[in-house]
Formats: structure tokens, sequence, C-alpha cells
């Protein structure tokens, strides 16, 4: 049986300040998502009201994919 991480924490302090680089400046993740719909589920992670910590994780590596790519 494996084990969970975690990332809902994650989100909410060691990795914020990365995510919150790379989800608002990206802009080749940007041709991808929709800015605002994550921005809003975001704002509902750091609040606490909803856990979106795997979607935010995927979004995450996508824009360091891209990053890596240039």
């Amino acid at each position: 049986h494996g084990f969970t991480v975690p990332i809902d924490h994650w989100f909410r302090n060691e990795m914020k300040l990365l995510s919150e680089e790379v989800f608002w400046t990206s802009t080749q993740l940007q041709d991808y998502i929709n800015v605002n719909a994550v921005r809003t589920i975001w704002e509902q992670h750091q609040s606490g009201s909803y856990n979106w910590g795997t979607p935010l994780w995927s979004i995450l590596m996508l824009g360091l994919w891209f990053e890596d790519q240039t």
C-alpha cells in the first residue's frame, strides 16, 4: 500500500510562491488553461474551503514542463 503526500498543505505553504509564479506568469501555460478558473480554485484552496491539491499539482507540473522546454 502506498502513501499519500501532503500536496494540499504544500500548496498553502512550501510551494505557494513557486505555484503562484508559474500560474500567473507562464505565458505558455496561460495558452492552455483558463486563468480565471485556476484563480478561483487557487483562492478556494488557499482559504481552505476546498482541497484542490491534485488538479493544482497537474497544472503546476504542466507549467514547469513548459518552462523546461524553453
